[in-house]
């Protein structure tokens, strides 16, 4: 085969396709021959693992069918074999790559934040999956908190629970509690007072009241990797008496991201407040920039200052715009959703070690 590999490197380049060619068909030809399966993988792999430190446990299993004599290998992106390193990291002759728990001051970068995978060897072939970004969250504190916000009556209110940006990435609100009512995310009707929006996790209460006032919310966190809830402190609601001659105002940023995962139901808000209360009408950018209303649907719903839909999929990445109007003005805000197919692991595994009671996400 080196013979082969000298000799066909030394032939012009139209020529060494042809013979690249009939060496391929005589590879195929000799494993026929032998009886032999050309490998393949048994599952699909992911496309990045993410785990927490002190919770570890996370593995890669590279599993394939082909043959006895198939050699299952994991290698680093420059294509040297991965070996084990006492402690952080265990490569398996079953093709496992095992990551335990480990202590903060001990992480390493060619180790918990760099890029595997897994190699397929069979007589003939050699089989590659793609690239497979490993990473693990070194655990830190973090601050959870509802953001204060002014409401006029009869608007609607968005709060926000505010989460430290360094844990945002897997740490996830999971439901708020208005005085004692848990309101969960994805239970919510389109009717109601009261919806959790997602992915945002905002508590979009509509058709602010005088009751609201008295009463007190908070939000519930998640982290996904370690379980670990968190609970903010409880706010009242700040209620504004109606300005007469208001036109719609906001504070939320003129162009937003909101990303989704595809099958989700997903709520895209418009935090618009005036008086009169404003009307709000839907629209969809188009790839060629073209704007045009968004009809309501079984699965597409526009309702005033949210936009609901459910199942999402490719079709609804892009830009959406809401605008809110009354007779004294209009506000524009637009949202750009991106839909997320990838294939991601996310470890977590109760320890009983953890400060707090561990939970399974929803």
């Amino acid at each position: 085969m080196e013979v082969a590999r000298a000799t066909l490197s030394r032939l012009p380049g139209f020529v060494q396709y042809l013979a690249l060619a009939v060496l391929i068909e005589q590879a195929g030809q000799a494993l026929s021959s032998e009886n032999l399966q050309m490998p393949n993988f048994l599952h699909e792999l992911p496309s990045s693992v993410l785990f927490s430190n002190d919770t570890g446990n996370s593995q890669l299993v590279c599993q394939a069918y082909g043959g006895p004599q198939m050699i299952i290998q994991w290698i680093l992106k420059d294509g040297s074999l991965v070996s084990s390193v006492p402690g952080l990291r265990q490569a398996l002759p079953n093709g496992t790559l095992y990551f335990p728990p480990f202590a903060g001051h001990l992480f390493r970068t060619d180790v918990h934040d760099t890029t595997y995978r897994c190699r397929i060897s069979y007589s003939y072939y050699v089989l590659l999956s793609h690239d497979i970004r490993v990473r693990a969250v070194v655990r830190q504190p973090y601050e959870v908190k509802v953001e204060t916000t002014d409401v006029t009556l009869g608007n609607t209110a968005f709060l926000k629970c505010f989460v430290s940006s360094h844990v945002r990435e897997f740490v996830h609100v999971s439901s708020w509690f208005g005085e004692k009512e848990m309101l969960l995310p994805g239970r919510s009707d389109i009717g109601t007072r009261y919806v959790v929006t997602t992915p945002g996790g905002e508590l979009c209460i509509r058709n602010v009241n005088e009751e609201d006032r008295l009463k007190r919310f908070s939000c519930v966190t998640v982290d996904t990797l370690t379980g670990e809830r968190k609970t903010s402190e409880a706010i009242l609601l700040t209620l504004k008496d109606n300005i007469p001659n208001m036109a719609p105002s906001t504070s939320q940023k003129s162009v937003s991201e909101l990303k989704a995962g595809k099958g989700a139901s997903v709520q895209l808000p418009c935090n618009v407040q005036g008086n009169p209360v404003p009307s709000f009408s839907w629209f969809r950018i188009s790839d060629t920039g073209s704007l045009y209303t968004v009809p309501s649907s079984q699965r597409i719903v526009p309702s005033q200052s949210l936009l609901f839909i459910r199942n999402v999929d490719e079709r609804d990445a892009g830009r959406w715009i809401c605008k809110a109007f009354n007779q004294f003005g209009e506000q524009k805000l637009e949202i750009h959703l991106t839909i997320s197919n990838e294939l991601a692991w996310r470890t977590y595994i109760p320890r009983s070690r953890l400060s707090t009671r561990a939970i399974r996400p929803c």
